[in-house]
């Protein structure tokens, strides 16, 4: 009988057990007890990547389906954040197990010379699709290439390879004499704080601790780096002289202390999982203590944001759906502009907020039923894709049925058709449109090219009942106390990046270089360059600014309150946006903008404000938007003459906006006094 031995440290004291898995059935594992590692039997091993079963039986689909590509690429921005500052010195990088290239085509953003390896067919080749490269379709060990790499990186791949010495062997190979390996897998220290049902899985091979890791990786390469990030282990470190190397006993002896003592924690049925979830971040690294206060402060404060904006208290209970939670902040503010305007009307009013992914269930229409009046509004409601579900088609759930058992009147205030080139309304949708519309007492559109597309969809014996209402985030300097607007030299620049492949089609990265380039030439000019995020996703862009040389401060006001926000843009002379509400929040606070047009909507907002002028279409002719951004610029904010005179067309539009807003409360609040009364 051959006896067991560790397959990372050939150590022969191992325990055998057994895990129940996620799926339900039970795996044979053997468990090291001298470098922690925790294993599968080699006669249990199935090889499901040869035969390509791989996509099929662990990602649930052999094509990757929306789902799965947004994870794919949140995951791939999450992680470039965190080890940004590791590829500074990396020209030429290889990406091992790359998936559909989503990390790659972040490093191409940021200018390096790059290539994804990929050894599933399907999700290798939708890159092409998805952001016009190709990748190297073949496993590792079978990957031949005529240039050294100065940069290898794998990303949860190491726990999927049979034998882990000959995966980083064969990396060793490919690198330069100065070359550098990064890896990321999960994390078994982590993870034993959780259910290990549900991190035992049968396609991972092998489960690490940040010992049995650095053990791994000390024998072949000069370990710089390791460390947590999230639920997962991280290395960095550099190709050795020698293809095999002493242990550093004390490094060794230092990690599996930390490992240890992460298992105590662990093993302790007295401490709630959530607690050892962050016992174990900071046992890791007590840094991240500084992480995690801010993080309970910033529930607590949302608690009382909640409560204020509830107003509970006051006479006349309204119902309001909409997107009012700390998330993207265009949609955060404009919930809250939305009860503004209500308020600044009537001071009487409180609100049961709703947020618009909630279940709708018998519970939900009685609580709506006890309100005064349905106020619907704030969030991009129209996307079939946000919140997808077969009930209406659209973020609220909320069919036929529920819909009939409303008994109050419904005002849809402010919405916008919000479906980007490419996407086209469903069957489901338009019928749910059509009894909304046909129910509602009230129903307000952001922009005349929304309402066009509206009653196109619904049909024109609605055409008199749906109207013009502005999106209230344009009147923000009507809610507030403003000081009069005075010149900063500030510029903020906001490229949204969720949905891609819709804004930027197959010239992204030119159109990035193109933007990044106007940002250099106003830099140049003496302008303070901010870049500005609505949802974290956005940052991307700053891959752009440095692969451009552009001094620039990042403001993330994704997850923020509404004040900092209205805060910032107040600093801001003028805002170069993408997103919708990056050109009408600053329009609201008399900041100067210019749109990069990626949505019909954007256009659309600017037809009703007759300031076609503002707009530039970032797909025609991308080879001279930098050139258009900048003559842009210089024609209607150049000097202060110029400046001054195209805020005060802005204010003369928020003037127009703002009496139309009037005139349609006015009816919205006869509705109210009917129903009340």
């Amino acid at each position: 009988m051959q006896k067991l031995t560790c397959i990372i440290c050939n150590s022969s004291h191992v325990t055998p057990l057994q895990k129940k898995s996620r799926d339900g059935s039970y795996i044979n594992l053997i468990k090291c007890k001298y470098c922690g590692h925790l294993f599968q039997s080699a006669k249990q091993y199935t090889d499901i990547y040869s035969n390509g079963k791989f996509s099929q039986e662990a990602r649930g689909s052999i094509i990757p389906n929306d789902a799965k590509i947004k994870q794919l690429d949140e995951s791939a921005i999450d992680r470039f954040i965190f080890y940004k500052s590791f590829f500074k010195e990396m020209e030429n990088i290889l990406e091992v197990g790359s998936s559909i290239g989503s990390f790659v085509h972040l490093l191409k953003i940021y200018g390096k010379n790059t290539m994804g390896l990929e050894p599933d067919f399907e999700y290798c080749s939708f890159s092409k699709d998805q952001y016009g490269f190709e990748q190297y379709h073949d496993f590792l060990e079978n990957f031949k290439s005529s240039n050294k790499w100065d940069g290898v990186i794998s990303f949860h791949v190491l726990e999927h390879i049979q034998d882990p010495h000959n995966f980083l062997l064969n990396i060793y190979e490919l690198l330069d004499n100065k070359g550098t390996l990064l890896i990321e897998c999960p994390s078994l220290d982590i993870h034993f704080s959780g259910n290990m049902n549900k991190f035992i899985w049968k396609p991972h091979i092998h489960y690490f601790t940040i010992s049995s890791l650095y053990y791994l990786v000390s024998l072949y390469y000069d370990v710089e780096y390791i460390g947590f990030r999230n639920n997962s282990l991280y290395v960095l470190g550099k190709k050795s002289l020698s293809k095999k190397n002493e242990i550093k006993n004390i490094q060794l002896y230092k990690y599996k202390f930390l490992s240890k003592s992460m298992y105590l924690i662990n093993s302790n049925q007295y401490i709630h999982s959530y607690f050892k979830f962050g016992l174990n971040h900071v046992v890791s690294n007590p840094t991240n203590l500084k992480k995690i206060i801010p993080f309970i402060n910033k529930k607590l404060c949302f608690k009382k944001y909640e409560l204020n904006e509830s107003r509970k208290g006051k006479e006349i209970p309204l119902s309001h759906v909409s997107v009012y939670s700390l998330g993207n902040i265009g949609d955060t503010i404009l919930s809250k502009c939305v009860r503004s305007i209500f308020n600044e009307c009537n001071n009487s009013l409180s609100w049961n907020l709703i947020p618009v992914k909630k279940t709708v269930n018998s519970n939900s229409i009685m609580q709506i039923n006890e309100s005064e009046m349905l106020v619907i509004g704030g969030g991009g409601l129209f996307l079939p894709d946000t919140n997808k579900n077969n009930i209406s088609g659209w973020q609220w759930a909320c069919g036929k049925d529920s819909l009939n058992q409303i008994k109050i009147p419904i005002v849809f205030f402010a919405v916008g058709y919000n479906y980007f080139k490419g996407q086209h309304p469903e069957s489901l949708f338009v019928e749910n449109l059509k009894e909304f519309v046909k129910k509602s007492s009230f129903f307000g559109v952001r922009n005349s090219g929304s309402r066009k597309k509206i009653i196109e969809l619904v049909g024109t014996q609605f055409e008199e009942k749906i109207v013009f209402q502005p999106c209230p985030t344009t009147l923000i300097s009507k809610l507030y106390s403003l000081p009069e607007k005075k010149r900063t030299k500030n510029i903020a620049f906001n490229v949204a990046f969720d949905r891609y492949d819709k804004r930027f089609g197959k010239n992204i990265y030119l159109i990035l270089s193109q933007i990044a380039s106007a940002a250099k030439r106003l830099d140049d000019l003496g302008y303070n360059i901010y870049l500005v995020n609505h949802i974290k996703k956005d940052a991307t862009f700053s891959l752009s600014l440095d692969n451009a040389s552009v001094p620039y401060v990042n403001v993330d006001l994704s997850g923020e309150f509404p004040d900092k926000a209205i805060e910032f843009y107040k600093q801001m002379d003028v805002v170069i946006g993408m997103r919708g509400h990056a050109q009408m929040i600053p329009f609201g606070l008399n900041c100067g903008i210019i749109t990069l047009g990626s949505h019909d909507k954007m256009k659309w907002f600017l037809e009703d404000i007759d300031s076609l002028d503002f707009y530039i279409d970032i797909t025609e002719e991308p080879e001279y938007l930098s050139d258009a951004i900048f003559n842009k610029f210089m024609c209607l904010y150049g000097d202060n003459y110029k400046f001054n005179n195209t805020i005060q067309r802005i204010k003369k539009k928020q003037d127009d906006l703002y009496n139309i807003t009037l005139s349609n409360m006015h009816k919205i609040l006869h509705l109210l006094k009917n129903q009340v009364d």
